[in-house]
């Protein structure tokens, strides 16, 4: 009980020093594994201390100033967001949609895989991570023929063709993090696996740490992302941020560099040409998972089809029982009820699906919003249709369970 209490005095110790400074398990993760309870107390006043000086010392040189400076004229700064590096799509991308709505309202459930087993437990202390994304526990993905990261690994590519970038990666071998970021690397060339959890979860098991949440984890990913060589979108709903990954054009490259193969298609970056928003992508993402665990067999990347008004491009295809259904995912929208195009979207999709609408939503307040516009519609087309929704928050069901069903118009 005595070794319990000054244990827990000293996380409280280190949390504190954390919660004050933001960095203080980063910037002494070196010294704390061997200082004292007082030793801790004395570091956490030092940096006080030190902090209060440079606050008073840029307090001093900023009045200062003032005394002998005229203030300068505002400066105005236009910045340009960067551009979303993608690499190369092999599916078919489709005509640039109208401008998605704000992140929905909602919190998906963690995510799972076909290709996901269970994960074995090892005994190893894990540090947290900052990361809020809930990690999918036990599940990891499979990787056939993985190769472990050891000193005498040689890249596929010859030394002598390396790009300047590569080379200067190679060149931190000796770097605590490298072994998992070649791991992380890895895990996406192989998979294409969009879920930052499920692609954290089968590193941890790969690399056996304990946890998917360490700084062992985040670190490496968060290094690959200030490289260049990942893309991340994120999800985000109340305190829970929930993240999608992706090998850009220069990480695809540096898995041709070291494996001398082609990497699997990237899932969030062909999503991402086809759909205009990471919560859309996450929608729909998790539509499939929920569908493919109740039975469907789903077609992720649909092609187009001719109405008689014009192009119908639904998110999913899915096929139960000798039925095909054109589904669309939808997040709370913002536009009007009557906006035209919202009118020849639901015009184009009733052509399609002959009036049988199979759509998604993230959660019964979406469900609302959605048949609240698709009853306002029907009236002012004088419209008739059945509509089947799905619910993202309530998981999967069994066949024909996971819809709930609506007549509109009438």
């Amino acid at each position: 009980m005595a070794e319990a209490a000054v244990a827990t005095a000293r996380n409280a110790l280190i949390e504190l020093g954390q919660d004050l400074f933001g960095d203080f398990k980063e910037v002494h993760k070196t010294q704390l594994p061997t200082m004292s309870e007082p030793e801790i107390a004395n570091l956490i006043y030092q940096r006080i201390q030190q902090k209060i000086a440079e606050q008073v010392a840029a307090a001093v040189k900023q009045a200062a100033a003032s005394k002998t400076t005229p203030p300068p004229a505002p400066v105005i700064a236009v910045c340009e967001a960067p551009a979303r590096l993608l690499p190369a799509s092999t599916a078919p991308a489709l005509p640039p949609p109208p401008l998605e709505p704000p992140a929905p309202d909602w919190a998906p459930v963690p995510p799972a895989s076909i290709t996901a087993s269970p994960a074995p437990v090892v005994a190893q202390p894990a540090a947290p991570d900052a990361d809020e994304e809930a990690e999918a526990t036990g599940v990891v993905l499979e990787l056939a023929d993985f190769v472990p990261y050891t000193p005498d690994f040689t890249p596929a590519a010859p030394s002598a063709t390396w790009p300047a970038w590569f080379s200067d990666w190679m060149s931190q071998q000796e770097n605590t993090d490298f072994a998992n970021e070649f791991t992380i690397l890895q895990i996406l060339g192989r998979t294409g696996e969009p879920y930052r959890s499920l692609v954290a979860a089968t590193a941890a098991r790969l690399l056996n740490l304990q946890s998917a949440r360490s700084g062992s984890i985040g670190r490496p990913i968060e290094h690959l992302i200030d490289l260049g060589w990942l893309i991340r979108e994120e999800v985000q709903w109340q305190s829970t941020r929930l993240h999608l990954l992706c090998l850009n054009s220069q990480g695809l490259d540096a898995y041709r560099q070291l494996f001398g193969a082609e990497p699997a298609p990237q899932t969030l970056a062909l999503m991402l040409a086809r759909h205009s928003s990471a919560q859309h992508v996450y929608l729909i993402l998790e539509a499939q998972r929920i569908l493919e665990a109740s039975g469907y067999a789903v077609e992720r990347y649909p092609a187009g089809n001719e109405t008689p008004d014009g192009m119908a491009y639904p998110d999913l295809v899915a096929k139960f029982e000798g039925r095909t259904l054109y589904i669309e995912a939808e997040t709370t929208s913002s536009k009007s009820k009557s906006s035209p195009d919202r009118h020849a979207k639901w015009a184009r999709y009733r052509d399609l699906t002959h009036g049988q609408f199979y759509l998604v939503t993230a959660n019964r307040t979406g469900s609302r919003a959605l048949l609240s516009e698709l009853r306002f519609w029907a009236q002012s087309t004088r419209q008739t249709f059945e509509v089947y929704v799905l619910e993202i928050a309530l998981g999967p069901g069994s066949g024909w369970s996971v819809w709930q069903h609506s007549t509109i118009g009438g």
